[in-house]
């Protein structure tokens, strides 16, 4: 009993000592320093032009130039030519959008769509749009950055024809 009140006193008095050294750097003068935090860069607002839209009948319009990781971004699917056009779902979040992030100078695919479920054809009628609520959240923020939008679509009711793609004005995700 009396080595059991013993070893229990012994840990309590070493504990407080172990607390003491941890999360502390010493330097050189025998003193110890706070540690500073380092600054992690983040992609700064870009002051280069964005890339522009693609011009035409069919058009993608972005609802900002700025967003914040955790706000939803619209998209408007503009289709003011004579005919309905058709374009594949299971894009970004699983919509008809292709959202891409520019990545060391290239354009990478955000939140692809993980549904196991067979892609789908929707229509847009001719002078018809389509507004494309790309939701975000906490748990899946936008990464920062520089964003455009992109529609793949074909005038055809299949989709083994030829086929268009357009873009989105750029914008940005900004903290």
């Amino acid at each position: 009993m009396q080595r059991h009140r013993l070893l229990l006193i012994l840990g309590l008095m070493l504990i407080p000592v172990l607390l003491a050294g941890c999360g502390q750097q010493s330097s050189t003068g025998g003193t110890h320093a706070t540690p500073t935090p380092t600054p992690v860069p983040s992609p700064a607002v870009t002051k280069a032009p964005f890339p522009t839209a693609t011009a035409g009948a069919v058009s993608l319009h972005v609802g900002a130039t700025s967003y914040h990781p955790t706000e939803t971004i619209s998209v408007i699917l503009s289709n003011q030519s004579t005919q309905a056009i058709s374009f594949p779902d299971h894009l970004t979040d699983c919509t008809v959008i292709q959202l891409q992030r520019q990545v060391h100078g290239n354009w990478e695919n955000v939140h692809t769509c993980l549904l196991l479920t067979p892609t789908r054809l929707h229509r847009l009628d001719a002078g018809k749009r389509l507004t494309v609520a790309l939701v975000s959240s906490a748990a899946r923020p936008w990464a920062l950055g520089l964003y455009h939008a992109t529609l793949r679509y074909s005038t055809t009711q299949s989709f083994g024809g030829p086929t268009t793609t357009i873009f989105s004005a750029g914008f940005q995700i900004v903290s």
